[in-house]
């Protein structure tokens, strides 16, 4: 598992508890933002609390997913890409001098230079 993983998996349970106890507790300072005032003040404050509670089991999927690791099938590991910041298992490619053909010395003729 990528440390990348675990840091985003494990923030995104710690958010998913921090929803969850504004939620169900009696914490009223996150209920003063403008959307959940909105929500309050059109349904009342249950359903702004089930709109926190929302938003923790959506963190808590997501956390749980990105640590165990689910990904879309289009999404890949960087596995094995000398330097990429992903997974790197393996040795760096050997480099030869003519792979990189623009590090050639250029001569440039020009006769009517002035220095």
């Amino acid at each position: 598992m990528n440390p990348d993983e675990i840091l985003v998996g494990s923030l995104a349970l710690f958010f998913a508890l921090v929803s969850f106890l504004i939620g169900v507790g009696r914490w009223s300072a996150p209920y003063q933002l403008r959307t959940f005032q909105a929500v309050a003040k059109r349904h009342g404050k249950t359903a702004a609390r089930g709109v926190w509670l929302l938003i923790s089991l959506a963190f808590f999927l997501v956390g749980v997913a990105v640590l165990l690791g689910f990904r879309p099938s289009y999404a890949r590991l960087s596995v094995g890409h000398y330097g990429s910041w992903g997974d790197f298992r393996g040795t760096p490619p050997e480099i030869l001098e003519n792979s990189f053909p623009w590090t050639q010395t250029l001569q440039i003729q020009a006769p009517h230079m002035l220095v």
